[in-house]
């Protein structure tokens, strides 16, 4: 569920105390320890009712704020920022709950709520909230990876992308990789366009000078978050990893011919 499992962990240290407020959230989570204890210890899997009673209440409560608006007000004032909050929490614990076992469809459905939820929220004050923030960085993560494999041109000028590190006062691993996820999908974008564009070797960008320029903003942002020394050697391998891959990726994607150069 993130990058690094550091003391900056936006789930430990901001998502659980949430889930003391919040009966949603606790719901949500209590989804994932059920479902997580029975496949892993084999206990029987009672998790479905927990995560049924969590999405009835986000549903619910989207619904009276929806009511509200039509009635005339504005979404900012019918949703507080607590409220959309652990909306969001929710949301992208239950995708993850879905994932538990490959629920894969199940998953998606969780993932494009919450990207519904937080386009609709864009323009509110609730998106200055550094929780949702962070939820939202989340969120992209998944968007920007789900956007790889597809196809649909609507849905990838859609995604949600993350806020850029320099712009936001995030102090947790949620603001990693987000030059990385922006540069990923700009490339996703431009493999998708339709024909007309000047030849693709006249595209005058060079992918991999970006993918290295993100990597070095993700390690000089991870200079700034709580680890450990094992799990800052993790994740220099992890972007470096990354690195590689999109790399190869933007190659394929772009079919860039540059001879030995990749």
């Amino acid at each position: 569920m993130v990058w690094v499992d550091s003391a900056d962990n936006v789930y430990r240290y901001e998502v659980i105390p949430l889930a003391n407020r919040h009966q949603a959230v606790r719901l949500a989570i209590t989804a994932v320890v059920t479902k997580h204890a029975a496949v892993v210890e084999g206990k029987p899997d009672t998790s479905e009712c927990a995560r049924d009673l969590a999405v009835s209440m986000i549903t619910e409560c989207i619904g009276h704020v929806t009511r509200q608006v039509e009635g005339g007000l504005d979404i900012g004032t019918g949703l507080d920022s607590d409220t959309a909050d652990w909306i969001l929490a929710s949301m992208l614990v239950l995708s993850c709950y879905e994932m538990v076992d490959s629920g894969a469809s199940a998953a998606d459905f969780h993932r494009k709520a919450a990207r519904s939820f937080v386009n609709t929220l864009s323009a509110t004050e609730c998106r200055t909230s550094p929780l949702y923030v962070s939820l939202r960085n989340k969120l992209s993560t998944y968007e920007v990876l789900a956007c790889t494999t597809s196809f649909d041109l609507h849905t990838i000028q859609n995604a949600v992308l993350p806020e850029p590190s320099c712009q936001v006062d995030v102090p947790n691993e949620t603001v990693l990789f987000t030059d990385f996820l922006s540069q990923l999908h700009a490339v996703t974008l431009l493999a998708r366009q339709p024909a007309g564009l000047p030849p693709l070797e006249d595209i005058e960008l060079d992918w991999r000078t970006n993918f290295e320029d993100a990597r070095g903003a993700t390690l000089m942002t991870a200079g700034k978050l709580t680890m450990a020394p094992h799990q800052r050697r993790g994740l220099v391998r992890l972007a470096d990893i990354h690195h590689s891959a999109a790399v190869l990726y933007a190659t394929r994607c772009l079919r860039i011919q540059r001879g030995d150069e990749f």
